[in-house]
């Protein structure tokens, strides 16, 4: 920006000098030059609010998909859950029936190993 004297500034009530063509010209310069920063920095910063919003809606939408994966998570597990206990009954009897199994064939060689020492 242009800078001015101090002995430039006029007073309440006086005129400025007339200014030279020249002289309008630059400062006519110097104000589009600023214009045209200022131009330039709302456009970048206009650009990084998009992407801001950008990134925000992004996240919004993993934030979604979060929660309804974590929600798929949950039912899952409610249904592991479920299932154990559905099962539990038939563990059970699977382990009686093994234990069953397993008293009949320790009598079967007990009663072998008798008949062969016979």
């Amino acid at each position: 920006m242009r800078s001015y004297d101090s002995k430039k500034f006029l007073r309440k009530g006086q005129k400025s000098p007339p200014r030279s063509l020249d002289e309008v010209k630059q400062i006519k310069n110097e104000i589009q030059n600023q214009f045209d920063l200022l131009g330039k920095e709302l456009q970048r910063k206009h650009k990084e609010l998009r992407l801001q919003q950008d990134l925000i809606q992004e996240l919004q939408r993993l934030d979604e998909q979060l929660q309804k994966l974590t929600n798929y998570i949950q039912t899952l597990k409610d249904e592991i859950e479920t299932d154990k206990i559905s099962l539990e009954p038939i563990n059970t009897d699977i382990d009686i029936r093994t234990k069953e199994k397993n008293r009949l064939k320790t009598e079967k060689e007990k009663i072998l190993s008798e008949l062969t020492e016979s």
